[in-house]
């Protein structure tokens, strides 16, 4: 259980993969959603990874909280029947300075020092010094530490090219227009139909793992709900608790199927799992509706700097400063 939940924390917590590939895919999606009929951008702006990040904080932290009360809770019900084995020193340690690196690139990452990409960039190399320091691997694991790397990375840009063609055909027939269309003209509310939308993205995700639903579902998806929702960042959070929770789901949750085929562990009834994972999911739960009707918590870190730049129009002495600068480029 505890695998399954832990294993769905790197799709809200930044700077994960998850969050700078919606980051990337909520930019176009606001874009797209800025062009549709009746959606007025105003004073916004395109919001970008950062954005995203900055909005995703505060509720990676509440379902953290939520969790580790609930790990803590559950785990002292079960201590009875359970040995608890003695922390040693060196692992004490270990965890300090592992979150303590951690709390460092997030703030880095927070205050503008560094970039998502560059934060996690470099912790994988603080993770690749330390085991090469410790010796912690042997050439052998080292060797399938790599042969995975590759495979997940060939993995991968397949996945986008699969999708990214996908996408196209979709498009091109129109298909992705009649939704568009369908949902826009629904007789119910705005926020009722957005709260459909969402539900339609948890059963999907129930079956497919992040990476698809970000190259094929959240494109199609993520317009509509902005422009019913008017909050790009919002939407954005929403998406990424809403995936998380579809992943806890047995049996064709993505976490928990894996963790039920990789772990090694004895095998556990489907049942079983629902009366370990539910307080979990009624957590999640709560805290998808916490956003969908109070969005203002996913704006408590928004920079003020670039709240003022969103209604301040550019000066024609910027504009004319900004093509001087982008002349000797193009005349290259």
């Amino acid at each position: 259980m505890l695998i399954s939940v832990a294993a769905t924390i790197g799709v809200v917590v930044p700077p994960s993969l998850v969050l700078i590939l919606l980051g990337d895919a909520m930019l176009r999606a606001h874009t797209e959603a800025s062009n549709l009929p009746g959606f007025v951008l105003g004073t916004q702006r395109i919001i970008n990874t950062q954005d995203v990040f900055n909005a995703a904080l505060l509720p990676a932290l509440c379902i953290l909280l939520l969790w580790a009360l609930l790990a803590g809770w559950q785990g002292r019900k079960n201590s009875k029947n359970s040995p608890v084995a003695p922390v040693g020193y060196a692992q004490a340690a270990i965890f300090i300075v592992v979150t303590t690196v951690i709390l460092l690139l997030l703030g880095g990452v927070f205050t503008g020092q560094l970039f998502a990409v560059e934060a996690a960039a470099t912790g994988g190399v603080l993770l690749m010094a330390v085991a090469l320091a410790t010796r912690a691997l042997n050439w052998t694991q080292w060797r399938s530490v790599l042969a995975d790397t590759l495979a997940l990375s060939g993995a991968l840009f397949a996945l986008l090219v699969g999708a990214s063609t996908f996408s196209l055909v979709f498009r091109l027939l129109g298909t992705d227009r009649w939704i568009a269309d369908a949902v826009l003209a629904s007789t119910l509310s705005p926020h009722a139909t957005a709260a459909l939308v969402l539900l339609a993205v948890a059963l999907c995700a129930w079956v497919l793992d992040a990476f698809e639903m970000i190259f094929v579902i959240i494109p199609i998806v993520a317009p509509l709900l902005i422009a019913m929702l008017g909050d790009a960042q919002q939407t954005a959070v929403l998406l990424l608790l809403v995936l998380q929770l579809g992943f806890l789901i047995p049996p064709m949750g993505y976490a928990v199927l894996m963790a039920r085929t990789r772990s090694g562990l004895p095998a556990v009834s489907t049942a079983s799992i629902w009366r370990s994972l539910w307080p979990f999911a009624l957590a999640q739960i709560a805290l998808v509706a916490t956003v969908f009707v109070v969005p203002i918590v996913v704006h408590q870190l928004d920079a003020p700097a670039g709240a003022a730049l969103q209604g301040a129009p550019a000066s024609a002495q910027d504009i004319e400063k900004l093509l001087e600068e982008m002349a000797p480029q193009t005349r290259q």
